[in-house]
Parts: structure tokens; sequence; C-alpha cells
């Protein structure tokens, strides 16, 4: 009957330390998530600036572009539009991604807020393009955020 007894106690004993090893384990995979998260965030913000650098100040020709298409979407013609689409569709993906990834951590509102008052065409980028394109839970939530009563809040 004792050995009966070791035997028990060793199977609840090995029970108990395969749980331990499986709370580390299961701790340690949440860990390594948070990690690549926040470098895939910090890659994104990073990707976002260099696209700002790389079309803004460093291409005279997209500059002008985007600076017209920022004040009159409608005057672009067909090259430009297409260019100007790009780089929104690039800029506000790149902010969902963030805003998705870290849930509530990430709060794009500011960054968003930014560049829908850049001007009245990236507004209206915004209203016929972005809301057709993007996320729907990312359109939601800047239009719960950021509009009010269908127009851009003067500020967040």
């Amino acid at each position: 009957m004792e050995l009966e007894h070791i035997g028990l106690i060793a199977q609840i004993v090995t029970g108990i330390a395969t749980l331990a090893v499986a709370l580390f384990l299961a701790n340690q995979l949440r860990l390594q998530r948070n990690d690549s998260v926040r470098e895939s965030s910090l890659r994104m913000k990073s990707d976002m600036t260099g696209l700002v650098v790389d079309s803004q100040i460093m291409n005279a020709e997209f500059a002008d572009i985007y600076l017209r298409g920022c004040e009159d979407y409608d005057s672009l013609n067909k090259i430009e539009t297409h260019r100007f689409n790009m780089f929104l569709i690039m800029y506000f993906n790149q902010t969902s991604s963030l805003w998705a990834h870290e849930s509530s951590k990430a709060d794009p509102r500011k960054s968003v807020h930014n560049m829908l008052q850049t001007g009245p065409g990236v507004l209206s980028w915004w209203r016929l393009v972005g809301v057709n394109l993007l996320d729907d839970n990312f359109v939601s939530y800047v239009h719960r955020e950021l509009f009010k009563d269908g127009e851009l809040r003067e500020s967040i």
C-alpha cells in the first residue's frame, strides 16, 4: 500500500510540475508576442517617416502633387490622382495597422486628424476613397473619434 501512495504522490508532483512548465511557457509566449508587436510597430512608424521623407522632402515633383492634392483633390490629373491616392492609402494603411496591432495602446487619432486637417483635398479623398478602401473597423473608429455630425472636429 505504501508503494501505491508513493506512486500517487509522484504522479501528483509530476502533474503540478507539468502545469508549472506550461504556465511558464505560456507567459514566455505572451512576452515574445508583445516584443514582436512592439518591434513591428516601431518598424511601421519608421516606415511612415521614411515614406514622408522620401515623397515630400526628396521628391519635389511629388511634393507639388501632394500640396495641390491637399488643396483640391479634383484638380489633379489621372496620374497625379493615382500617386496622391497611393501615398494616402499607404499612410492610412500603416496607421490602421498600428491601431489594429496595438489595439488599446495605439492612439492614431492625432496622426489621422493632422493628415485630415492638411487641407480640403485630403478630406475629399477620405470621403471618396479612404472610406471605401480602408478597414471598416478603422474607418468606424476614425469617424467615431474624429467626426461630429459628419464634419471633422477642429480639435481632438
